[in-house]
């Protein structure tokens, strides 16, 4: 899944190159890069929770924060590449594939889940076997599991909407042009910090702890958007932002068992 996800993500990416139309850049943007994404980061993640049983939240939002590093270098590539008038928005498109594809190389060569003992690995085989042969469909009555999901759901339905809004707010406040688009980096810079150490304090004092607070903020500054009015402001808002909001992905990947 992982590779299939890495050649389709370059795939989307090169097609972008190609799209004149909106329902073009909806087919390769929305929906194939959409699932390219997904099938790169859930199986990623996992790998990454087999790994530590201690400490889980750290590791996983290390991981993440590649993601919010990513939010900081490519708006400022793409940013550069599309202001060289002999490159335009095709050759940029082609330059940031060629550029995910080593990356994306390195990602699949080095991903690989924790070696098992022998013993463990017949217990899996018999598992496997076992669950072939009837499916335990159980834990979809367990209410914990429902209101977990419903929970997270209502967040991550909110959550990323300044990421993707916070540019057009500030071309729409007469902000330039150029600050409007490194807000984004801005944003993306302090959700760097924000999965990261919260994560190291959620092993310690609760991963839902953490959570709840770190929700309870990022819906505070959220309100107080619409009443950026300066250049401050609008940086303030943005780090504040990206800390609190990067706080949930971490622990959403990283919860203890649900029995």
């Amino acid at each position: 899944m992982f590779y299939t996800g890495s050649l389709s993500t370059v795939f989307s990416i090169m097609m972008t190159s190609l799209c004149k139309e909106l329902y073009q850049f909806i087919l390769a943007q929305g929906i194939l890069l959409g699932i390219s994404m997904a099938m790169i980061c859930c199986p990623m993640v996992t790998i990454i929770s087999q790994h530590f049983k201690r400490q889980r939240a750290a590791a996983v939002g290390m991981v993440i924060a590649g993601s919010s590093l990513g939010g900081v270098i490519w708006p400022i590539v793409v940013h550069e590449l599309l202001q060289k008038p002999n490159i335009r928005f095709g050759w940029t498109m082609r330059i940031v594939g060629f550029i995910m594809l080593p990356i994306l190389g390195v990602s699949c060569i080095s991903a690989r889940p924790p070696e098992s003992s022998e013993s463990t690995d017949k217990e899996n085989r018999n598992n496997q076997k076992k669950s072939a042969q009837k499916i335990d469909w159980s834990i979809l009555r367990n209410p914990v599991l429902h209101l977990t999901c419903l929970a997270f759901f209502i967040i991550y339905f909110g959550m990323f909407a300044p990421f993707f809004f916070t540019t057009s707010y500030a071309i729409s406040k007469g902000f330039s042009s150029n600050l409007s688009f490194y807000s984004i980096s801005i944003l993306n810079g302090a959700s760097l910090f924000g999965r990261i150490i919260p994560g190291i304090v959620a092993d310690r004092y609760g991963k839902f702890n953490c959570c709840i607070l770190a929700t309870g903020f990022s819906g505070i500054i959220a309100l107080c958007w619409t009443s950026v009015e300066s250049v401050a402001g609008l940086v303030v808002f943005a780090a504040a932002y990206g800390f609190s909001s990067g706080v949930s992905i971490p622990v959403f990947f990283s919860p203890r068992n649900i029995k």
